[in-house]
């Protein structure tokens, strides 16, 4: 329940509030993390796949980090008795949650209001012509975001 909480509150927060589209767009950009981090756990332990050199890199990230950045601020001590003495790796559920507070992080810092933030409502002039757009603009977004993903999934 926390993490899908998080995961809600995570897509509000990053579309905009009040905004039925931004709530999509931001459902499914934190959407995507899952199935990628999915990808990147089976990774780690598959030495053919694909995506074990992220893994790789991710975690010589961390080790990097952890060992020459905040190395001033703890002893050599209190690394082996976090990390024992084997490699220093991350994890992944935590690294995921760090991307998605990033991301959450950097929305903000773009548009405070959101990816597309709430629009107020305008009275409709009835002298205007009854201008929308054409009937086929939601499915081609739709068949756009479904093959977006099957290219990044590798599905194909």
């Amino acid at each position: 329940p926390v993490k899908t909480t998080f995961l809600i509150w995570a897509a509000f927060i990053v579309g905009g509030r009040a905004n039925n589209r931004g709530m999509v767009i931001g459902a499914f950009m934190i959407a995507l993390t899952e199935p990628l981090f999915n990808l990147l756990t089976a990774a780690r332990g598959d030495t053919d796949s694909s995506f074990h050199g992220y893994v790789s890199d991710i975690d010589g990230a961390f080790e990097w980090l952890v060992l020459d950045v905040f190395s001033f601020m703890y002893s050599d001590l209190s690394v082996t008795e976090v990390f024992g003495t084997g490699d220093i790796v991350v994890n992944l559920v935590y690294f995921k949650l760090m991307l998605i507070g990033f991301v959450i992080l950097s929305s903000l810092m773009i548009s405070e209001r959101g990816l597309l933030p709430e629009v107020p409502k305008r009275p409709i002039d009835p002298a205007s012509s009854d201008k929308t757009r054409p009937f086929y603009v939601w499915p081609v977004i739709v068949f756009c975001v479904i093959l977006v993903e099957i290219i990044i999934l590798g599905v194909v």
